[in-house]
């Protein structure tokens, strides 16, 4: 649905599959486009800094909220365990409320108060919150090394199935907490909701921190193989 090889503004404007129709980028430096894993990607690392896609601009659409999968490099510039929170993508808007648009999955990394975790926070259409936990025993990375991060989520499951799962590097990792499980319900996708690849909002103490490139996002629940 959506592929934008974030080498430079026209690649996010103009994605090779998806619609960039008011599409923004916001980083200091001004289009801070940096070597990536592969051409350039996306730098960010304060708060506000980030890449919003519509999730449809009335006609094409960036993102199916029932089922997908949306799959990038990441090049962290932090260990995993170094007791802050980071944020990382988002289907959907995080609004200023410390809400999110129902519908949206965001993941990010938890602070040392949560163990240091990785967080998946999901709200569906009736505003039920699920947040899912990777605990910091189930995964590493050092600042530095590139990640394949893949997540993929289908709501139309078989009652008791789980329908959100996260890899790295082709490796699935084990959610839990909150673990969302069979047919959830979501909106319809909106105009004036965004997907975010960076900050999720403008203000706050959550930053993102690292390089992006090479974003997929997929129709439909696609496994790593």
């Amino acid at each position: 649905m959506l592929y934008t090889t974030l080498d430079n503004q026209g690649a996010v404007m103009s994605p090779q599959t998806g619609t960039g129709s008011g599409a923004l980028i916001s980083t200091t430096p001004t289009n801070d486009f940096v070597a990536a894993r592969v051409g350039s990607g996306l730098h960010a690392d304060a708060v506000g800094e980030r890449i919003l896609y519509r999730q449809t601009d009335g006609q094409k659409q960036n993102v199916e909220l029932d089922r997908g999968t949306i799959e990038f490099w990441y090049r962290p510039a932090y260990n995993n365990n170094d007791n802050n929170k980071y944020t990382i993508v988002g289907t959907g808007n995080w609004l200023s409320t410390g809400g999110s648009a129902p519908g949206a999955l965001h993941p990010g990394t938890n602070n040392s108060s949560n163990n240091n975790g990785i967080f998946l926070i999901f709200y569906d259409a009736n505003g039920v919150r699920w947040e899912h936990d990777v605990a910091v025993t189930d995964y590493s990375w050092k600042a530095g090394d590139w990640l394949l991060i893949r997540l993929t989520w289908d709501f139309g499951v078989a009652a008791g199935a789980q329908n959100l799962h996260l890899y790295i590097n082709g490796t699935e990792l084990r959610l839990s907490g909150q673990v969302s499980r069979g047919p959830q319900p979501v909106p319809a996708e909106r105009q004036d909701q965004f997907m975010y690849i960076g900050s999720r909002d403008l203000s706050g103490s959550i930053i993102p921190n690292g390089l992006y490139d090479e974003v997929r996002i997929w129709d439909r629940a696609v496994p790593a193989s």
